[in-house]
């Protein structure tokens, strides 16, 4: 009496109504739509889903691909170098070529200067398809250097420094193209000074931007022999070896206090040095 009784309750579980996955099939039939599975002896849905192997609840988790822009082995922003080219004569103007046409929304930076007398500095720069040129710093006392940057739109090769008009003293200077820059409010920092004594130092600047291009250049007359800033890495841009002596250099920064000085041979002076933001 009590085995029947058993029998008929798992009968009416398999076979009710509403019949459920998972319901005991001893007898190895359920109602349709589902199959008793031969391994589990339970009704299930489908024959698929009898052979299918179940993933585990807790599985591991797979790491989403991390995004480049955030990740720690993406490359920092910086500044490239694309060409540069350098000029002196003896003359009231200067026009310095640069090897090929620059490539629109470059910057260019030009370092040099127009020895003439105390205070008088280059009245400015024009050409290489920048509409305005901009200084970002000067001194003016020795031997006169300045830094002027500006935005080309690629249009011509030709730079043009302008002097004190009728002066026949050394006018000179490095262009450099640059891409990578900020295309406004490009300059960070920027500072310049003049001594009698080595070493050269133009003075402490202070980044602020995550990525800084710093240009440091210095003029003397000559003959004269610099030695290597410190401190930090600088790479050397062309230089100019005549009756003055320009030297440049250039590195990469993160925000600091930069303060470089180089050593010199002729002691008359004038060194100057600007930061500029690399864009993002």
């Amino acid at each position: 009496m009590r085995a029947a009784v058993v029998a008929a309750t798992v009968l009416a579980g398999c076979y009710s109504p509403h019949p459920q996955s998972g319901t005991p099939c001893p007898s190895g039939a359920c109602p349709d739509p589902l199959v008793c599975s031969p391994a589990t002896h339970t009704c299930e849905r489908s024959a698929s889903e009898i052979d299918a192997p179940r993933p585990p609840d807790d599985g591991p988790l797979v790491d989403a691909m991390p995004d480049a822009a955030h990740s720690p082995d993406a490359p920092a922003p910086t500044a490239q170098l694309v060409q540069q080219a350098v000029n002196h004569a003896d003359a009231d103007t200067l026009t310095i070529t640069l090897p090929a046409a620059p490539t629109a929304g470059d910057v260019l930076v030009f370092v040099g200067g127009d020895v003439h007398s105390e205070l008088d500095a280059a009245t400015g720069v024009t050409g290489g398809g920048v509409t305005t040129w901009n200084r970002a710093t000067f001194s003016a006392i020795n031997a006169n250097v300045e830094i002027w940057y500006g935005v080309t739109n690629g249009t011509a090769r030709d730079i043009v420094l302008h002097g004190v008009t009728g002066d026949t003293h050394p006018i000179f200077g490095n262009v450099s193209e640059w891409s990578g820059l900020l295309t406004s409010n490009l300059v960070d920092a920027a500072h310049a000074a003049h001594a009698l004594v080595s070493p050269a130092d133009p003075g402490a600047i202070t980044t602020t931007y995550a990525h800084d291009l710093v240009v440091l250049g210095v003029n003397d007359f000559g003959p004269n022999t610099y030695g290597t800033p410190a401190p930090g890495t600088w790479t050397a841009l062309t230089a100019i070896n005549a009756d003055i002596t320009l030297a440049g250099w250039y590195r990469i920064v993160t925000p600091s206090t930069i303060d470089p000085s180089v050593s010199e041979t002729d002691h008359e002076w004038d060194a100057a040095i600007a930061a500029f933001r690399v864009a993002p």
